[in-house]
């Protein structure tokens, strides 16, 4: 009678402990979440590496997913493997989320392949069931990914249909335009959408730099030009506007104009996000052609990495350099006229 009251006991406190254990886990959770809504997303991370690998489920993979793709440098390959164990170990409650969080992730990597068959599924689920306190809307990034693999058809209803989400939402005006300016061919929609983005955006500086860039695509350098002189005479959040002069001079192989353009942008805004990407490209294409390809390659490499959060391949060549900008217009229009000055 003993023996059986002695093993009752220890079911009891068994089942109690095995209850203390879920608790606590849930108290974990919600002490993470605590930190990173204050920002502290390693201190979040710490706080999860305290639940035991064995009680490890979706929710401390999605987590420490979300956490780590918030650190500085954020390393998409790690976010996506503790994605794809998240998605592994998914309650269907959450699958819409998963999906789209995986979507995403492949779409921060520039794996557009992964990211549109994720998103697609995303965008299937929100329109098919109304998805409770989603994590995120599909429909911007899916546009993006098809404006990247030149599916400008598939990118402009998806843009739409994200604008149908918040018609306030500035960037999918701007994205709109872009697209737009693809498939007619012309800068009518493209100026038109970039002056609602604007508008909507108390006039972000981000989007003159889309609208700026992509009229230097399509040939139109004096709107561009203008533009940028417009925002130059403003005196504020134009170091962008610099670095496109400086493009200008060098398409004309005005190489000390170009140099003093340059070193202006960078002086003024070299280490200012937004800015910084495209100034470092513009130095990258004026050491190219001024004799210092290692230089070239390595504020290349900056630019790579602040715009896409990765680096290029290895280029020991200059061969190497003009293969892996053969994509680039802005780098072609050059090339097209200077040549490869190392030959």
């Amino acid at each position: 009678m003993k023996s059986n009251r002695f093993f009752l006991l220890l079911i009891i406190i068994a089942i109690l402990f095995s209850c203390r254990k879920e608790i606590d886990i849930k108290a974990i959770y919600e002490e993470s979440i605590d930190e990173a809504i204050k920002g502290n997303y390693i201190n979040s991370l710490l706080i999860l590496q305290r639940i035991n690998i064995s009680q490890r489920d979706y929710w401390y993979y999605l987590y420490y997913g979300f956490y780590t793709s918030k650190l500085p440098g954020r390393n998409f390959d790690k976010v996506l493997e503790y994605y794809q164990k998240a998605f592994e170990l998914k309650p269907e409650s959450q699958e819409y989320n998963i999906i789209y969080l995986l979507g995403s992730t492949y779409y921060e990597l520039q794996d557009y392949k992964n990211a549109i068959k994720y998103l697609e599924k995303a965008a299937k689920m929100y329109d098919e069931v109304q998805i409770f306190n989603p994590l995120g809307y599909p429909f911007a990034e899916l546009s993006a990914s098809y404006y990247n693999i030149g599916d400008y058809d598939k990118s402009l209803i998806a843009v739409d249909k994200n604008l149908e989400m918040d018609s306030s939402h500035a960037w999918s005006y701007m994205q709109k335009g872009l697209i737009l300016s693809h498939v007619n061919k012309d800068i009518i929609s493209l100026r038109k959408y970039y002056d609602e983005a604007m508008l909507l955006s108390n006039n972000n500086y981000l989007f003159a730099i889309d609208y700026t860039k992509r009229l230097l695509e399509m040939e139109k350098d004096k709107r561009a030009y203008d533009e940028s002189i417009k925002w130059i005479e403003k005196g504020e959040n134009n170091g962008w506007a610099y670095a496109n002069l400086g493009y200008f001079e060098l398409l004309n192989g005005e190489w000390d104009a170009a140099y003093t353009s340059l070193d202006e942008a960078f002086q003024k805004y070299g280490h200012k996000p937004g800015h910084d990407q495209l100034i470092a490209l513009y130095r990258s294409f004026y050491l190219f052609y001024t004799g210092d390809f290692a230089q070239a390659y390595l504020l290349y490499l900056y630019y790579k990495y602040q715009t896409y959060k990765f680096s290029s391949p290895k280029l020991k060549y200059p061969e190497d350099y003009i293969d892996e900008l053969e994509n680039n217009i802005l780098f072609q229009r050059l090339f097209k006229k200077h040549g490869n000055p190392y030959e």
